[in-house]
């Protein structure tokens, strides 16, 4: 049966668009809003915290691919995203190299 005969074709399409628009859309705007108005509050230069918000939301949206890989609801990344839009960028990537030289150390 084609997608238009049935009557009731569209709350889907509009549930799984919104589904879709609640990770893909609104965890990264999210996560650039709080970086954006944290460097603000912090008297951060514009084009910094313009950077800033702009590197976290795309770290967001690199999260939720990483969430469904360990079977984790991909909604999981407003949180996520929220949290490091609130702790910023630089905290972020110093616990990134901890990580990073550990495992690199224990491989050699």
């Amino acid at each position: 049966m084609p997608w238009n005969s049935d009557p009731h074709w569209w709350p889907k399409v509009i549930a799984a668009l919104w589904d879709w628009a609640t990770t893909y859309g609104y965890a990264p705007a999210l996560a650039f809003a709080i970086a954006v108005l944290r460097g603000l509050y912090a008297g951060g230069k514009p084009m910094r915290t313009l950077l800033e918000g702009t590197m976290i939301g795309l770290m967001t949206l690199a999260l939720v691919p990483l969430l469904q890989y360990l079977e984790l609801p991909p909604k999981l990344s407003i949180f996520l995203g929220s949290l490091f839009a609130f702790v910023g960028v630089e905290w972020v990537r110093e616990r990134i190299d901890v990580i990073a030289k550990r495992y690199i150390d224990r491989i050699k």
